[in-house]
């Protein structure tokens, strides 16, 4: 793994704080349950469900990873499936492809857009819908 960034400017120290265990833990228990196991084969209800050592070396491994900004390649891998729309299908568009993601990457990446999200939140305006949480265009019409 890198060493810490020195080169940070003043917005990137904003968003530099440490991952919270908090952060760590919404992440985890807002995985989908019920999916396919990634390519380690380790499936959401198994890391939901990890023992309490077990769970303090993920969140320290994620924690690591997002302060020194080093994602190890193999967490940055995933395998394509392909699903047929219909029975029979037999042409590429008759087929939905799904990728399966280490579980790792998903709560990173679930932690880190929840802080873009909230930064986001601070410049719209209340009338802008769409994209947003709680906010769509559905909303917009109600």
């Amino acid at each position: 793994m890198k060493e810490k960034r020195e080169d940070l400017t003043p917005i990137e120290e904003e968003t530099m704080i440490p991952i919270l265990r908090s952060e760590f833990e919404q992440a985890l228990y807002d995985l989908k349950q019920n999916k396919l196991p990634d390519t380690d084969y380790i499936t959401t209800e198994l890391l939901q469900s990890a023992s309490t050592k077990m769970k303090d070396g993920l969140y320290k491994l994620i924690r690591d990873m997002y302060e020194k900004g080093d994602v190890p390649d193999d967490y940055c891998k995933s395998i394509i499936v392909t699903i047929p729309k219909k029975r029979g299908a037999n042409s590429c568009v008759q087929f939905r492809t799904l990728s399966l993601l280490i579980y790792i990457s998903k709560i990173l990446t679930k932690i880190i857009n929840r802080r873009i999200e909230r930064k986001v939140e601070q410049y719209l305006q209340n009338d802008q819908y769409g994209f947003r949480r709680q906010k769509g265009t559905r909303e917009a019409i109600l």
